[in-house]
């Protein structure tokens, strides 16, 4: 009975672990889903379906993705409905990819920027 009860604990532990990596990965690169409220050439707001305001930087490294595969972000206005892929979090958070409502959502891996 010790025994299944030592064992038991080693796999609770080993799938706690998982999740708990899992979880850390998905927290590293967080989505953002919802509608765009504000942007410029460096800077997007975002309000999301909960109701969070989520503000993240844009630059030359910022892949935007339409319909028909990689677009300009000329198509970012307000009111259009995305989901952004994001590098960091608060006001350091780096916006790598902004997919455009319809368009097919399979997020890249982006480089590292310096």
């Amino acid at each position: 009975m010790r025994r299944i009860i030592v064992i038991l604990s080693i796999l609770s532990l080993g799938v706690l672990g998982t999740l708990q990596t899992s979880l850390s990965a998905h927290e590293t690169n967080p989505q953002v889903k919802g509608t765009i409220t504000e942007v410029s050439k460096h800077r997007i707001e975002v309000r999301t379906t909960d109701g969070r305001l989520v503000t993240a930087h844009l630059d030359a490294h910022t892949r935007v993705v339409g319909e028909h595969g990689t677009t300009s972000a000329s198509h970012l206005k307000p009111g259009r409905h995305v989901v952004l892929h994001l590098n960091g979090h608060g006001e350091h958070a780096m916006v790598t990819e902004v997919h455009l409502a319809g368009a097919p959502h399979h997020h890249h891996a982006s480089t590292t920027r310096s």
